[in-house]
């Protein structure tokens, strides 16, 4: 499951693809053998059983034009107007709006295994846990990612970035206007 600017977007057990919420961004594609989907600002992406990504919704900055082609990709996440991807060996690629380096900074490498768009740039997890965030960081929510590794998962948001740590405590950085880090569990 994946919430993005106005809607949400599902993967049932069949790996058929369910959006909600306001309609202009989702129409899902048909079928079924999805396995994983990322709803985005204004557009979602998701990659079927073969690793290959399919977009839709609005295209303003080529968010969903510019998908890559062929298989080999296991999760996706949807930014504001960018997405990444992971492939089969944990590389990083991205595309759409790169305003604010959130496509061009990309890590390279592999290793990666987690990946999640934030508005406006994105935060991944490398082999050993370890976060590391690149885009646009007008309060942190790059440059005060948690040091360390062991860190199982992490999700950036609009402003702000959450992240499980090995002892299942919540660490959260970033804009702090609605107490959406100082009022973390």
């Amino acid at each position: 499951m994946s919430a993005g600017g106005y809607h949400t977007c599902a993967v049932d057990s069949e790996g058929s693809i369910e959006c909600w919420g306001y309609d202009e961004y989702s129409d899902a594609p048909t079928g079924s053998g999805y396995t994983a989907v990322g709803a985005g600002g204004t557009h979602n992406c998701a990659v079927d059983s073969a690793g290959s990504i399919e977009c839709w919704g609005l295209d303003y900055h080529d968010q969903v034009s510019d998908a890559p082609t062929g298989s080999g990709h296991t999760a996706v996440s949807a930014g504001g107007f960018h997405t990444c991807a992971l492939d089969s060996a944990g590389a990083i690629e991205c595309w759409g709006n790169n305003g604010e380096g959130q496509v061009s900074d990309t890590p390279t490498g592999s290793g990666y295994g987690t990946i999640s768009g934030g508005q406006k740039y994105t935060c991944t997890l490398d082999s050993v846990g370890s976060i590391e965030c690149w885009g646009k960081d007008n309060y942190g929510q790059v440059s005060d990612a948690p040091t360390g590794s062991g860190y199982p998962a992490v999700s950036a948001g609009g402003g702000h970035n959450c992240a499980l740590d090995s002892a299942g405590s919540i660490e959260c950085w970033g804009y702090d206007d609605y107490g959406q880090c100082s009022g973390s569990p």
